[in-house]
């Protein structure tokens, strides 16, 4: 039996195992570092400000993401924790890459309060992260994502692993919805991890997807994804609601072959 300590660890075990693709050291501009494992990022960038543009800030790491190989495993990191609002829309992810808000200052791992320190705010003018076609593979750890103008995560591509998010929940753990759902996850994107956190970390749920103005996750005409021990329109223990104003789960258009709970790593879902 395998025990983890931190959502990054999972990740990285999880990506191990189930994700694809060769990586290569090397990648675009911006503030970077080389790795050489397989089963982890071979380039990093450094998210090191809350600023809605220029150097060191989120959109900039995510254009170089954009800019690098097509074979490369990108890394974003954060030396910084705080609120980054936006004000326009990001660049849909086009490259493969793991955002890992674990590696933000404050963050604490392997606890049952464990909880987002960075949330993105995309006030109501950004549609969300976007994983388009060529992302395959990528994955967001420990972010609250809140207040976009669409759904919080879109996922037009597959494989994406999402572990210890806040989804239209903010830093405070208050209802700060996103207008449309929390995930959606289109016909195009299968093979998805949506939680499955184990529950040797006791009492803790892989992301809460809560507040969010229609569904908490919306899957439409896709297959074989898990979305397994999350907290769907309640708080981080799944002790009070904080409710997706849709559903908490849609499955619509012969979506078929889903892994959505079970006995060992059950949903907390109110809607």
């Amino acid at each position: 039996m395998l025990c983890l300590k931190s959502f990054r660890a999972l990740y990285l075990a999880l990506t191990a195992v189930l994700l694809f693709g060769l990586v290569a050291c090397g990648g675009g501009g911006g503030s970077s570092s080389s790795a050489t494992s397989a089963a982890t990022p071979s380039v990093y960038y450094v998210v090191s400000n809350t600023n809605d543009s220029g150097a060191g800030s989120l959109r900039d790491a995510i254009t170089s993401v954009n800019a690098s190989s097509s074979s490369q495993y990108s890394g974003i990191t954060f030396s910084v924790a705080g609120v980054i609002t936006l004000k326009s829309d990001l660049p849909a992810l086009t490259k493969k890459v793991l955002i890992d808000g674990t590696t933000a200052p404050g963050y604490v791992a392997g606890n049952t309060t464990a909880a987002p320190v960075v949330a993105v705010n995309f006030d109501s003018a950004g549609s969300g992260f976007i994983f388009d076609s060529g992302s395959a593979g990528s994955g967001i750890t420990a972010l609250s994502i809140i207040s976009s103008g669409s759904n919080g995560i879109t996922l037009n591509a597959g494989s994406i692993v999402l572990l210890g998010n806040y989804i239209g929940v903010n830093l405070s753990g208050a209802a700060a919805g996103n207008a449309r759902s929390g995930i959606y996850i289109a016909s195009t994107s299968t093979n998805n991890t949506i939680g499955s956190n184990p529950k040797s970390i006791s009492g803790l749920y892989s992301n809460v997807i809560s507040g969010n103005t229609l569904h908490g996750i919306h899957i439409v005409g896709s297959a074989g994804n898990k979305i397994q021990a999350n907290a769907i329109g309640t708080n981080l223990a799944g002790t009070a609601a904080i409710s997706n104003r849709g559903n908490g789960i849609l499955v619509t258009y012969f979506a078929v072959d889903n892994l959505i709970g079970g006995t060992a790593y059950y949903n907390a879902a109110t809607g």
